[in-house]
């Protein structure tokens, strides 16, 4: 018996690489984003913002490529409907401007709680 989406990817004969799961995720929450954005009447827009290294600025630009498949449109405005932090803990001026942005969009979010707020980067697996 299949549960779920991600259960379908996982049940079949033949394995299924992760390319291939991944991508497949991404045309699920396309289809999602495009009923989303039905509804709205217009377009969802995602927002990367980048605190630390070098390496999170590249890996923010993966980022903003897979959100573009996912059907978001890129903006530099945190006033959208999905945003993501990445920074890095080992600076600790990324932490503190890290915490003072997430204390302002926790209060736009009592006003938007469909707004999505995300932190990725080596932040998110700290303790």
């Amino acid at each position: 018996m299949v549960k779920n989406e991600t259960d379908k990817m996982n049940t079949g004969t033949e394995a299924v690489s992760e390319s291939e799961k991944q991508r497949e995720f991404m045309s699920l929450v396309k289809a999602l984003n495009a009923e989303a954005a039905k509804k709205k009447g217009r377009d969802l827009t995602a927002c990367v913002v980048t605190f630390g290294c070098q390496m999170n600025e590249r890996d923010s630009e993966k980022l903003k490529g897979i959100l573009k498949e996912c059907g978001y449109t890129l903006t530099g405005s945190e006033d959208a409907d999905l945003v993501l932090f990445n920074t890095c803990t080992v600076r600790e001026n990324a932490n503190d401007r890290l915490y003072g942005r997430l204390g302002a969009l926790g209060r736009m979010k009592k006003t938007r709680p469909d707004m999505i707020v995300g932190v990725c980067g080596c932040i998110g697996g700290r303790g």
